[in-house]
């Protein structure tokens, strides 16, 4: 484990840190994107890498100047603070707290402060004793009347290892829920952190229709001016206008698509769906570098789900000895200290000391059933945990699979896109030389837009794929997130 960076089991430091790591956006960068520069995946080539993002952003609603923009770190310490499934995970944890007490509670001595007033008025007849056994001086009933006052106790001494049993699956019930909550602060760091990068997405590709559609627009100014003049024919402003339409109804699609982000974004860090929100641009993401076996052994061994299903096996193996321990004998001690007295109050002292062995010699199989269920609960969490562990494998080489596939993708899609610019210089070259009409020189414009649209995809696809990778390997901790926030364009 890397300096600095938390350890899952103790997930009470987790929204700490992350709300340490929400104040370091305007610091240096840190020294992985200088000295690894292969280890982060930047926008480089892109064609929205530096511009403004105020169009797409004020046209929904999603910038203003109170609301300065949200880095990545302040959108996960906000759903850190605020999101309901956290709550619902600390006060598990603190309810297997309070079990684990109650457990310990067992091995201590019970005492008990009692006070009792008893009287009675009774026949002879009902002690027993008839006509024949009365004297002359008997009288015909009995008065009594009788107060105690004093201390008692009980002590478990021995109940066949069930108390130890029950201890043991306390402390691992309340470790899983340590697990527990490091798992929901994971999903929450991760989902936040997906919503963002899909808001980002979104708008860039809301920036890439506009300029497509200020682009075609352009054209048919251009295509009008020349209709007027005789030098051109109203089929070509004809296909422009339609073609024009088409941007205008992608430039519609990617701003609901932003909207839909948003709220999603609002949504994971605890806001009204409805909250303004702006986003900072993601200029780089560190990949999750090593081979397959390594990240393997990460999930094996990190994985705050699969920690807390072993947890769970652990627990079912501790409850099944404590219904086995139900076989054995238990021997208990309890006494009492105390006044009696037919008066108030009372004086005269007396005391018992009672030892009891009790062994369950048949009570009908109930005790075997027991022993049989948690016989049965405990292999289906121990084949939990093995199912577990599958699929998390298969999740983890899907994940690796994609973030290699979008490097890749990335690489090709950088290459189109100087392609695209290239051809597009030259069209227009072409254009005013009169080698390329109108419709020619917008099929270049639809390539470079096209190609724009599928590097914007490919590198938003690597941030994703990196991040599910990070996630599986129980490595996504508050620096990562914060130096999301410290890259440098």
């Amino acid at each position: 484990m890397a300096a600095g960076e938390p350890a899952w089991g103790e997930p009470a430091t987790f929204s700490a840190l992350i709300g340490q790591a929400a104040g370091l956006a305007d610091q240096p960068a840190l020294a992985i994107w200088a000295g690894h520069p292969d280890q982060t995946i930047d926008e480089g080539d892109s064609p929205s890498s530096t511009r403004d993002q105020g169009t797409a952003s004020e046209a929904w609603g999603l910038a203003g100047p109170a609301s300065p923009p949200l880095t990545v770190a302040e959108a996960v310490a906000q759903a850190l603070a605020h999101h309901p499934r956290l709550e619902e995970a600390r006060a598990g944890l603190a309810a297997s707290r309070a079990r684990v007490r109650q457990a310990q509670a067992a091995f201590w001595p019970s005492v008990v402060a009692a006070a009792d007033y008893e009287e009675k008025d009774l026949p002879l007849s009902a002690l027993g004793m008839g006509p024949l056994l009365r004297g002359p001086l008997t009288p015909p009933r009995l008065h009594s009347v009788v107060w105690r006052r004093g201390a008692g106790f009980r002590m478990p001494l021995w109940r066949g290892g069930r108390d130890q049993a029950a201890l043991a699956a306390a402390r691992l019930e309340q470790r899983g829920q340590e697990f527990a909550l490091a798992e929901v602060e994971t999903d929450l760091t991760a989902l936040t952190i997906e919503a963002y990068i899909e808001v980002e997405k979104a708008r860039e590709l809301v920036q890439s229709a506009e300029e497509h559609e200020a682009a075609t627009r352009a054209q048919l100014d251009r295509i009008a001016r020349t209709v007027e003049a005789g030098l051109a024919v109203k089929y070509d402003r004809l296909q422009i206008e339609v073609r024009l339409e088409a941007a205008r109804e992608t430039r519609l699609v990617a701003r609901h698509a932003l909207e839909t982000a948003r709220t999603a974004l609002n949504l994971a860090r605890g806001a009204a769906p409805d909250a303004p929100v702006s986003t900072r641009p993601i200029v780089a993401f560190p990949l999750a570098t090593g081979t397959l076996d390594e990240l393997t052994a990460d999930l094996l061994a990190r994985h705050s789900g699969l920690q807390q299903a072993r947890q769970r096996a652990a627990e079912a193996r501790q409850l099944e000895r404590w219904e086995r321990a139900g076989h054995r004998p238990e021997a208990t001690l309890q006494g009492s200290l105390s006044n009696y007295g037919a008066d108030h109050p009372p004086r005269e002292r007396g005391w018992t000391v009672t030892g009891t062995i009790e062994w369950k010699l048949f009570d009908g199989g109930w005790q075997q059933a027991r022993v049989e269920e948690a016989r049965q609960k405990r292999r289906q969490a121990e084949a939990a945990v093995a199912d577990l562990e599958r699929e998390l494998r298969a999740a983890l080489e899907k994940a690796w699979l994609a973030q290699e596939s979008a490097r890749q993708r990335l690489a090709v899609t950088r290459k189109g896109l100087e392609l695209a610019s290239e051809q597009m210089r030259l069209a227009d070259i072409q254009r005013e030389a009169g080698y390329l009409t109108v419709v020619d020189l917008l099929d270049k414009q639809a390539e470079l837009t096209q190609a724009r649209v599928a590097m914007i995809g490919a590198r938003y696809d690597t941030y994703l794929s990196a991040l599910a990778l990070w996630r599986l390997t129980g490595r996504l901790s508050p620096d990562l997130v914060a130096a999301i926030d410290q890259a440098e364009p």
